[in-house]
């Protein structure tokens, strides 16, 4: 869920940004594009991202990307409302942090689907990489899609008048509150979920640990009580769930 949610707030952002800063804060189109040229931080922000992501894990991963990108939205409707005489330094500066937020949104999910497939392993019995990668392919498609189409919608019921730099008062506020209030939401959205994601290095390991002993013959009920919960807090099932000799017709109880 938060990959879906906060993706699907990147492409919303992305849709409006530049109707954003040409019709509401009144910039050029080249601030703006300059402001989303910022993205090129992304490599770099990526190879600290691989070191958080080992140090702090996933989840603080997650709530530092979110809380940058919604820190960036606040202020720029702080912007909007303002119209201060250091727009464009300003409009940089939080241009800079959703950016930075944004590289990690990005780094995250495709770090951490590796390890979803020994999850489904572990309840299921089959390793599925494909399936997962085929979902969060499929899912990423459709957000663009839908994405887009919302944003049109939305700014055409506000009034927008496409080809006209100067738009009404209304069509200014639709412009913003999609900027911020949808982007906002939907990231807000993804930071409350993320706050129940405890996959991470430690957790995945005890799971590979109990897999290997599984897969190698061991007795499903000497696992260790650790181990049992641990599970159960990842998957979303029972003890007595997973793992099970007949998957297929069987009903899984969730905990």
């Amino acid at each position: 869920m938060s990959y879906l949610f906060s993706f699907t707030s990147k492409d919303v952002f992305n849709a409006v940004f530049a109707y954003f800063c040409v019709s509401a804060l009144m910039v050029s189109p080249t601030t703006s594009a300059n402001v989303l040229s910022l993205s090129i931080i992304g490599p770099l922000v990526i190879i600290l991202s691989g070191f958080l992501m080992v140090k702090f894990g996933p989840r603080w991963l997650y709530s530092v990307s979110y809380s940058c990108e919604i820190i960036a939205l606040c202020g720029f409707y702080v912007l909007f409302a303002t119209k201060p005489s250091s727009m464009v330094i300003l409009l940089f500066a939080f241009g800079f942090l959703y950016n930075f937020g944004l590289a990690i949104l990005q780094f995250v999910p495709w770090n951490v689907y590796p390890l979803i497939p020994d999850l489904d392993e572990i309840v299921t019995k089959q390793h599925r990489e494909g399936i997962y990668a085929g979902v969060m392919t499929f899912v990423r498609k459709s957000t663009v899609a839908v994405a887009t189409v919302c944003v049109g919608y939305f700014l055409d019921m506000g009034g927008y008048v496409e080809g006209s730099i100067h738009q009404t008062t209304g069509a200014q506020n639709t412009i913003a509150a999609v900027l911020i209030g949808g982007t906002g939401i939907l990231l807000l959205v993804a930071l409350l979920e993320a706050q129940t994601f405890h996959l991470n290095k430690r957790t995945h390991g005890i799971v590979r640990d109990e897999l290997n002993r599984l897969r190698a013959g061991g007795d499903k009920n000497s696992a260790d009580p650790k181990t049992k919960n641990v599970i159960e807090n990842l998957t979303g099932y029972k003890w007595e769930n997973v793992w099970e000799d007949e998957q297929f017709g069987k009903k899984h109880v969730i905990k």
